[in-house]
């Protein structure tokens, strides 16, 4: 299988060890800790319908406008839906498809993750507002955190190659 087959059937656990450079997005600042995550002072919600339920779903949006912000960038060099375990399938940028895969995926409602050609990064949807990004090698590392910084986002680790 090709390096590039076999980064688009990564798992996220697995990439930093396959070769891949790993490297986790999120709207946090740090990797929190078991106290933070239940402290609802410093962390009222993880995802959507907790957001919506205490009444904070403006805040949620805002924090899921910015990551839509960071993956229309990336996907200015085109865009993909990864179909597991390792096939691609093109979709338009601004299309109604390509805008619910990502609303719902963030909303943590699917796990369709997505490869943007431009970048060589494959895109993997996470959980608690903290996603990853597979790529092959570290050449796109400071391109990628640039555009995490510019939309008010953090990348909290950079592992492998």
């Amino acid at each position: 299988m090709s390096d590039f087959r076999r980064r688009l059937a990564c798992e996220v656990d697995e990439a930093a060890d396959a070769g891949f450079v790993l490297m986790s997005v999120s709207v946090f600042d740090h990797r929190l800790t078991e106290a933070e995550l239940v402290d609802q002072e410093k962390v009222p919600f993880l995802f959507h319908r907790e957001a919506r339920e205490k009444g904070m779903e403006a805040q949620f949006l805002d924090i899921e406008r910015r990551f839509v912000a960071l993956l229309d960038r990336l996907a200015a060099g085109g865009v993909a839906l990864i179909h597991r375990p390792a096939r691609i399938h093109p979709l338009r940028a601004q299309s109604a498809r390509y805008r619910s895969l990502v609303r719902r995926a963030l909303r943590e409602k699917h796990t369709n993750d997505l490869y943007f050609p431009g970048f060589e990064a494959c895109w993997i949807f996470g959980r608690d507002m903290t996603h990853w990004v597979i790529l092959p090698d570290a050449s796109r590392v400071e391109q990628i955190k640039g555009l995490v910084r510019d939309a008010g986002l953090h990348v909290l680790r950079v592992e492998g190659a």
